[in-house]
C-alpha cells in the first residue's frame, strides 16, 4: 500500500514542480550524482550542444560542458531547480538558457542566437514517466524536430502491439520505440540502467538517432 502510494506521488508532475516546499534544501546543492562512466562509454565524441528535459540542478549539463559543449539549454517544472541551474553556470562563458517549460519559439531563438540548426542531443532522465500522453507528445514533437540524437532513461514498455503506454506497478511504462517512430528517430543503443533497479518496473536506457543522420557529431 505505501509503496503504490509513493509511485502515485513520484508520478504527479505537481509533485516535483513543488517539492522543495517538502524538502527545502533539496535543490542547494547537486541534485544526484552524474553516471559519468556510463556517459563516457556511451557518448564518446564530441558533442557541442546539449538540451536537457527535466535537468533539475543542472548536473548532466556540467558534466557535458565539462568535455566541451558550448550550448546548453535547460527545462524543469521547478523554479528552485531553475535558479540553481542559472547560479551554477552563472560564470560560466558558454552560451545557455533555463526554463521553466519548453516553448518552441524559445527553443528557436536560443538556435538562432546559438548559430545552431539544431542540438547535438536532448537528454530526458526519468522524466517521461510523470506526463501525460498528450503533454509527451507535446514536449517531444518539439524535441525531436530540434535535436539531432535522443537520450532516453525511463520505464520502458515494449510489449508487440500498438500499446504506446502501460500502467505496471504504479509507473507509467512507455513504448517510446513506438513513439519516437513517429518522429522519424531510430533506436541506436539500448541497455541497461545505470541508476539502481527499481522494483517489478522496467528500467532501460536508450539513444534513438534522426534516420536522416550518419554519425554522432
Amino acid at each position: 500500500m505505501f509503496l503504490n502510494f509513493k509511485r502515485f506521488l513520484a508520478s504527479n508532475k505537481y509533485f516535483w514542480k513543488y517539492r522543495h516546499l517538502i524538502q527545502k534544501n533539496i535543490f542547494k546543492k547537486s541534485y544526484g550524482a552524474v553516471p559519468t562512466k556510463h556517459f563516457n562509454r556511451i557518448f564518446k565524441k564530441k558533442i557541442n550542444s546539449v538540451l536537457d528535459f527535466g535537468c533539475a540542478t543542472g548536473d548532466k549539463l556540467e558534466y557535458f560542458t565539462s568535455r566541451g559543449a558550448k550550448h546548453i539549454y535547460g527545462i524543469d517544472i521547478n523554479k528552485k531547480a531553475i535558479y540553481a541551474c542559472k547560479k551554477k553556470f552563472k560564470k560560466n562563458k558558454i552560451l545557455k538558457d533555463f526554463n521553466y517549460s519548453l516553448s518552441e519559439k524559445k527553443v528557436s531563438q536560443f538556435l538562432k542566437k546559438s548559430n545552431l540548426k539544431s542540438f547535438d542531443l536532448a537528454i530526458l532522465e526519468r522524466v517521461c514517466y510523470i506526463l501525460d500522453l498528450k503533454d509527451l507528445h507535446d514536449n517531444l514533437k518539439i524535441i525531436c524536430k530540434n535535436s539531432e540524437y535522443i537520450y532516453i532513461d525511463d520505464f520502458f514498455y515494449f510489449k508487440k502491439s500498438f500499446d504506446l503506454r502501460k500502467n505496471l506497478h504504479g509507473y507509467n511504462h512507455t513504448n517510446f520505440d513506438l513513439i519516437l517512430k513517429k518522429y522519424k528517430f531510430k533506436k541506436i543503443f539500448y541497455g541497461r540502467s545505470p541508476y539502481k533497479k527499481v522494483l517489478n518496473s522496467i528500467t532501460k536506457c536508450a539513444i534513438f538517432k534522426k534516420k536522416s543522420l550518419k554519425n554522432l557529431k
